[in-house]
C-alpha cells in the first residue's frame, strides 16, 4: 500500500535498458540456439563478455545521450554497465519524477510491516528524442515478489533413506536423495574449463553461516567461489537453494 509521496531529497535507483537494434538482437538469437544446439559447430561455443558486448553493439552516441539526459536532470551517480546496454542511474526522487514525468511515493507491503520500496505511482514518461534510445527503465513501476514465508517444521513425505545428519531432513528431496535417484557420483573431477553460475534477482541474497549449515547437515563442500554485483547478509530461500543445490551435486565445478 502506498505511503504517500517519496521525501523529494531520499535517492531512488533506477535501471535503463537502452534500445538494442534490430541486427544485433536477430545475430544474438541465432547464436544462442548454435550454441545450445549439440548438433552444431558453434555447440559450447560461448561468447565472453567482451565478445558479447562487440556483438550487442549499442551506439556510444546512444549510450552518451541517455546518460548526459539523466546527468542533465539531477542525477548523482549514471554508470554504464559492461555490457554496454544497460545504465544505473541514481538520483534524487524529485529529479527522477522532473526527468520522468511522475510522481514517486513510498509503498510498504501489507504483510511485512516495516518492507518499504520506492516506486511510480503511475506511468513515467520521456522526451521523444530520449524515449527512441530507451527500452525501459526498471525498478520504477514493478515491484519485486517476495519469498513465501518459510514452512517451519513442515515434515517431508519421501519414504527414502535419510541421508543428512539434520533429521529435519528426512522426507525431503536432499543433495543425496538426488545421487541415488540420478546414479550421479557425489564426488568427480572436474573437465577443465568447466564452470557454472547463477543468477539471482529482486532482493536475492545468501549468508555464509547458511552455505555453512547445509554442509554440516548434508554432507556438502558448497561455496562461492565469486560473487558479481555484490551481496549482502540476507538469506534468499531460491538463492540459497540455488547455490546448495548446484554446488551440492558437482562441488569440483568451479
Amino acid at each position: 500500500a502506498s505511503l504517500g509521496p517519496a521525501p523529494r531529497e531520499q535517492e531512488i535507483q533506477l535501471t535503463v535498458a537502452l534500445r538494442l537494434d534490430e541486427a544485433p538482437r536477430a545475430a544474438l538469437e541465432r547464436l544462442f540456439w548454435e550454441v545450445s544446439d549439440p548438433s552444431h559447430p558453434k555447440y559450447g561455443h560461448y561468447l565472453s563478455r567482451e565478445e558479447l558486448t562487440e556483438l550487442l553493439a549499442v551506439p556510444e552516441e546512444r549510450q552518451q545521450a541517455v546518460a548526459a539526459y539523466f546527468k542533465s536532470q539531477g542525477a548523482n551517480t549514471v554508470d554504464l554497465a559492461p555490457s554496454g546496454d544497460v545504465l544505473t542511474v541514481a538520483m534524487p526522487v524529485a529529479a527522477a519524477e522532473a526527468a520522468l514525468n511522475t510522481t514517486i511515493h513510498v509503498y510498504e507491503h501489507a504483510r511485512s510491516a516495516g518492507l518499504r520500496i520506492l516506486r511510480a505511482a503511475g506511468h513515467y514518461a520521456l522526451p521523444r528524442a530520449i524515449a527512441e534510445h530507451i527500452c525501459v527503465v526498471g525498478d520504477l513501476l514493478q515491484f519485486p515478489q517476495l519469498p513465501p514465508r518459510p514452512r517451519v517444521g513442515a515434515a517431508g513425505k519421501g519414504k527414502w533413506p535419510n541421508y543428512c545428519s539434520a533429521p529435519e531432513c528426512k522426507g525431503l528431496v536432499t543433495p543425496g536423495v538426488l545421487a541415488e535417484a540420478y546414479k550421479f557420483p557425489l564426488s568427480a573431477s572436474a573437465v577443465p574449463g568447466n564452470s557454472m553460475a547463477v543468477a539471482e534477482f529482486q532482493f536475492q541474497y545468501y549468508r555464509e553461516d547458511d552455505l555453512t549449515e547445509f554442509n554440516q547437515a548434508c554432507h556438502a563442500e558448497v561455496k562461492v567461489d565469486h560473487t558479481i554485483g555484490g551481496d549482502q547478509p540476507i538469506s534468499g530461500i531460491e538463492s540459497e537453494l540455488d547455490i546448495e543445490y548446484i554446488k551440492a551435486v558437482a562441488p569440483e565445478v568451479p
